[in-house]
């Protein structure tokens, strides 16, 4: 997955990639979100930090927060859980619940 990274984002080393990557987040933005987010993760994700999840959930004005316990990126162990929980996410902001 690194060698796919460095390759996409023009990079050779590891340390070159962070920095790129790093240029390309949307932290700064967070407050300007003027939509509800629900933020859905594993409280274990081992392909981004757990913390990006939180973090916006916290900055949004309008963030909703759901860590699954030991499941890992985008909460896959808990699908059914996620898919129920988003269901009533959507049907409360759209007022249909």
């Amino acid at each position: 997955m690194m060698w796919t990274l460095q390759k996409t984002f023009g990079v050779s080393d590891p340390l070159s990639l962070m920095k790129r990557m790093r240029s390309l987040s949307l932290r700064s933005a967070y407050r300007d979100v003027t939509i509800p987010i629900l933020a859905v993760n594993g409280d274990s994700d081992t392909l981004v930090s757990t913390q990006d999840t939180v973090d916006l959930a916290h900055h949004a004005p309008l963030g909703d927060l759901i860590l699954y316990p030991d499941d890992d990126h985008c909460a896959m162990g808990h699908y059914d859980e996620v898919a129920a929980d988003s269901t009533g996410f959507l049907a409360h902001h759209l007022g249909c619940d």
